[in-house]
Protein backbone atom coordinates (compact mmCIF):
# COMPACT_ATOMS: atom_id res chain seq x y z
CA UNK A 1 0.00 0.00 0.00
CA UNK A 2 0.72 3.84 0.02
CA UNK A 3 0.07 6.70 2.21
CA UNK A 4 0.91 9.96 1.54
CA UNK A 5 0.48 13.58 2.86
CA UNK A 6 -1.62 15.41 -0.20
CA UNK A 7 -2.63 18.64 1.89
CA UNK A 8 -1.14 21.23 3.35
CA UNK A 9 2.19 23.38 3.42
CA UNK A 10 5.09 23.74 5.44
CA UNK A 11 6.46 21.07 7.99
CA UNK A 12 3.49 20.15 10.37
CA UNK A 13 2.58 16.87 11.99
CA UNK A 14 -0.86 16.84 10.24
CA UNK A 15 -1.22 13.44 8.24
CA UNK A 16 -0.78 10.13 9.40
CA UNK A 17 -2.34 6.46 9.19
CA UNK A 18 -2.29 3.47 11.37
CA UNK A 19 -3.74 -0.06 11.28
CA UNK A 20 -4.07 -3.13 12.91
CA UNK A 21 -1.40 -5.84 13.62
CA UNK A 22 -2.06 -9.08 15.45
CA UNK A 23 0.51 -10.00 17.86
CA UNK A 24 0.30 -13.74 16.95
CA UNK A 25 4.19 -14.28 16.74
CA UNK A 26 7.33 -12.60 14.93
CA UNK A 27 6.47 -10.59 12.53
CA UNK A 28 8.15 -8.09 9.97
CA UNK A 29 6.71 -4.51 8.56
CA UNK A 30 8.57 -3.37 5.51
CA UNK A 31 8.24 -0.21 3.88
CA UNK A 32 10.23 2.79 1.75
CA UNK A 33 9.74 6.58 3.11
CA UNK A 34 9.50 8.78 0.21
CA UNK A 35 10.54 12.75 1.12
CA UNK A 36 11.57 13.94 4.48
CA UNK A 37 9.98 14.02 8.05
CA UNK A 38 8.12 10.64 7.43
CA UNK A 39 7.96 8.66 10.20
CA UNK A 40 6.95 4.92 10.43
CA UNK A 41 6.54 2.27 12.64
CA UNK A 42 4.50 0.00 15.28
CA UNK A 43 3.21 0.79 18.28
CA UNK A 44 0.81 -1.04 21.12
CA UNK A 45 -1.40 2.73 21.11
CA UNK A 46 -2.24 5.39 18.95
CA UNK A 47 -2.90 8.53 20.62
CA UNK A 48 -1.33 11.29 19.01
CA UNK A 49 -0.75 12.89 15.06
CA UNK A 50 3.21 13.05 16.69
CA UNK A 51 5.86 10.63 16.20
CA UNK A 52 6.14 10.81 19.94
CA UNK A 53 3.59 7.92 20.90
CA UNK A 54 5.30 5.48 17.77
CA UNK A 55 6.88 3.13 19.89
CA UNK A 56 8.82 1.53 17.01
CA UNK A 57 10.17 4.06 14.73
CA UNK A 58 12.39 4.97 11.20
CA UNK A 59 12.33 8.36 10.43
CA UNK A 60 13.98 10.22 7.43
CA UNK A 61 14.45 13.30 7.10
CA UNK A 62 17.12 14.91 4.26
CA UNK A 63 19.79 11.74 4.00
CA UNK A 64 19.65 10.85 7.35
CA UNK A 65 17.91 7.96 8.89
CA UNK A 66 16.42 8.24 12.58
CA UNK A 67 15.40 5.73 14.55
CA UNK A 68 13.28 6.30 17.90
CA UNK A 69 11.30 4.10 20.25
CA UNK A 70 8.22 6.29 22.05
CA UNK A 71 9.82 9.63 20.68
CA UNK A 72 12.89 9.06 22.02
CA UNK A 73 15.89 8.72 19.37
CA UNK A 74 18.14 6.18 19.68
CA UNK A 75 20.44 6.30 17.08
CA UNK A 76 21.08 7.97 13.57
CA UNK A 77 22.89 7.19 10.47
CA UNK A 78 23.70 8.36 7.42
CA UNK A 79 23.63 7.35 3.31
CA UNK A 80 20.08 7.35 3.01
CA UNK A 81 19.09 6.26 -0.87
CA UNK A 82 15.96 7.12 -2.95
CA UNK A 83 15.82 2.90 -3.50
CA UNK A 84 16.36 1.89 0.33
CA UNK A 85 14.04 -0.56 1.19
CA UNK A 86 13.15 -0.52 5.57
CA UNK A 87 12.27 -3.04 7.24
CA UNK A 88 11.52 -3.19 11.84
CA UNK A 89 11.18 -6.79 12.60
CA UNK A 90 9.89 -8.27 15.94
CA UNK A 91 11.81 -11.64 16.49
CA UNK A 92 11.69 -13.25 19.88
CA UNK A 93 12.70 -11.27 22.16
CA UNK A 94 14.41 -8.60 20.29
CA UNK A 95 13.02 -5.32 17.28
CA UNK A 96 15.85 -5.15 14.82
CA UNK A 97 16.31 -2.71 12.41
CA UNK A 98 17.05 -2.92 8.50
CA UNK A 99 17.60 -0.85 5.66
CA UNK A 100 18.42 -2.62 2.36
CA UNK A 101 18.13 -5.90 4.52
CA UNK A 102 21.64 -5.26 6.55
CA UNK A 103 21.26 -5.06 10.01
CA UNK A 104 21.01 -1.63 11.57
CA UNK A 105 20.06 -1.82 15.10
CA UNK A 106 18.88 -4.41 17.46
CA UNK A 107 16.25 -3.52 21.25
CA UNK A 108 16.17 -6.27 23.52
CA UNK A 109 12.26 -5.76 24.63
CA UNK A 110 12.17 -5.13 28.40
CA UNK A 111 9.06 -7.43 28.17
CA UNK A 112 8.52 -9.85 25.49
CA UNK A 113 5.40 -11.21 26.91
CA UNK A 114 3.86 -7.56 25.35
CA UNK A 115 3.57 -9.28 21.86
CA UNK A 116 2.40 -12.33 22.87
CA UNK A 117 -1.40 -11.68 22.64
CA UNK A 118 -3.76 -8.44 21.48
CA UNK A 119 -3.01 -6.54 18.86
CA UNK A 120 -0.60 -3.16 18.27
CA UNK A 121 -0.88 -0.87 15.53
CA UNK A 122 1.28 -0.05 12.14
CA UNK A 123 1.63 3.83 12.52
CA UNK A 124 2.86 6.75 11.22
CA UNK A 125 3.21 10.41 10.49
CA UNK A 126 4.14 12.57 7.45
CA UNK A 127 5.12 15.88 8.45
CA UNK A 128 7.06 17.34 5.36
CA UNK A 129 5.20 18.31 2.24
CA UNK A 130 4.63 15.63 -0.53
CA UNK A 131 5.86 12.55 2.01
CA UNK A 132 4.65 9.09 1.59
CA UNK A 133 5.32 5.66 2.36
CA UNK A 134 5.35 3.12 0.05
CA UNK A 135 5.17 -0.82 -0.16
CA UNK A 136 4.04 -1.00 3.09
CA UNK A 137 4.16 -5.03 3.72
CA UNK A 138 3.63 -6.59 6.99
CA UNK A 139 5.00 -10.33 7.16
CA UNK A 140 4.37 -12.76 9.58
CA UNK A 141 8.02 -15.02 10.73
Amino acid sequence: GIVSRTGGTGFGFNARVNFMIPTWGDFKLEFKLIGDDVFAGFSFVDVTSSFTDIGFCISVNLSTYYLYEVGTNILNFGGRLPTDALRIERSGGDVKYYVNDALRYTQPLSSPTQFSSGFMVFDSTLAGPGSRIENILLTYL
